[in-house]
Order: structure tokens, then sequence, then C-alpha cells
């Protein structure tokens, strides 16, 4: 699980700065999330892809 930090409180007002500053820390904290989450999938299809193309080079 991703404990996110306490940053949206430096973005304290509801200016447009303040309002960015909280949109890009929301995107960093997703983008952090998918990656925690979805990174042994991404492993195990590189790991497939690379079995399938060493026993499939030989047949060449």
């Amino acid at each position: 699980m991703t404990v996110f930090p306490i940053r949206p409180f430096l973005c304290y007002d509801y200016s447009a700065k303040g309002l960015k500053c909280l949109a890009k820390y929301y995107a960093e904290s997703l983008m952090l999330y998918l990656v925690e989450t979805f990174w042994p999938v991404l492993v195990l299809a590189i790991l497939i892809g690379a079995a399938t193309g060493w026993l499939t080079a030989g047949e060449r």
C-alpha cells in the first residue's frame, strides 16, 4: 500500500498556482501507485517475451 506524503498541505490556497500544485501532486501520486501496483505484471510480461524469443530464435 502506498503511503502518500503530506505534501498537499503545502498547496494551501485555491489560486491557480495552488490548484496547479495540487494537480501535480495527485498526478505524481497516481503514477507512483500505478508503478507500485503493476510492476509485477510488467516484469512477468517481459520475462515471457524474452523466453518466447529465446525459444523461437533457433527455429529460423
